[in-house]
């Protein structure tokens, strides 16, 4: 018998002993990372960003493509004993353990940042996405407003990473409490001080950003690289 042949019988044979639940349900029970079907991951560690903003760290089972900086993938995550896939942004850079960083916006944002702890299962499905650095970067500016700053804030550590390009960060946010990466941004700087230029933008303080505002903030870069992600009203401007 062929490897095939092993695969359809063992199948057949779980579905058999397993009625009348799926296989796949059934093979969950003994906590395998991965399967025929789909990859599972398990969350590592859970790191409070804001009051209503996680970063979930886990680790990923067989079938599994490690993601380029600025790529998404479709999480799954049982709630109330319903699986439910959303989209995230990966904000870990490359080369290391994958992380999304949620903020409590709808059902399974919400779980995920108030429910889910370390051991918990992931369903997976393989990154996505070409919102990525360019393979030779040049200076790089980087517009980022809210939750937007999820994808960028793996482009942005890869960047300084692997190469010495200088990057501009500008990141719009209501309050300094709404701002997500706060310390990690800070720790950047300290540790990038030479090429690496963060500005904050704070509602409480100035408003919303007007067009006036962005073009002359933005005017010395004009030959930058230039990535942008936020709310819509904020990329309009």
């Amino acid at each position: 018998m062929g490897r095939s042949g092993i695969v359809r019988f063992l199948h057949t044979a779980a579905g058999i002993l397993s009625y009348p639940q799926d296989p796949r349900s059934f093979a969950q029970l003994f906590g395998a990372l991965s399967s025929a079907h789909y990859t599972r991951g398990r969350i590592t560690r859970i790191h409070r960003e804001t009051p209503d903003t996680v970063t979930a760290f886990f680790t990923a089972g067989d079938g599994w493509i490690p993601h380029r900086a600025g790529q998404w993938a479709r999480i799954g995550v049982e709630v109330d004993g319903k699986r439910i896939w959303r989209p995230y942004s990966l904000s870990a850079p490359e080369h290391g353990d994958p992380s999304i960083t949620v903020r409590a916006q709808g059902t399974v944002s919400e779980h995920l940042v108030h429910r889910a702890a370390p051991g918990d299962v992931l369903y997976l499905e393989r990154p996505e996405g070409q919102f990525i650095l360019p393979e030779m970067p040049t200076e790089l500016l980087f517009m980022v407003a809210g939750s937007g700053i999820t994808p960028v804030m793996s482009i942005l550590k890869t960047a300084l990473a692997s190469s010495s390009v200088p990057v501009v960060f500008f990141y719009a946010n209501r309050s300094v409490d709404d701002v997500i990466f706060s310390t990690e941004l800070d720790e950047l700087v300290g540790a990038n001080a030479d090429r690496l230029t963060v500005v904050h933008w704070l509602e409480t303080d100035k408003g919303l950003p007007t067009d006036a505002a962005l073009a002359e903030i933005f005017s010395p870069y004009v030959g930058h690289t230039a990535y942008m992600c936020g709310p819509g009203h904020f990329m309009d401007a």
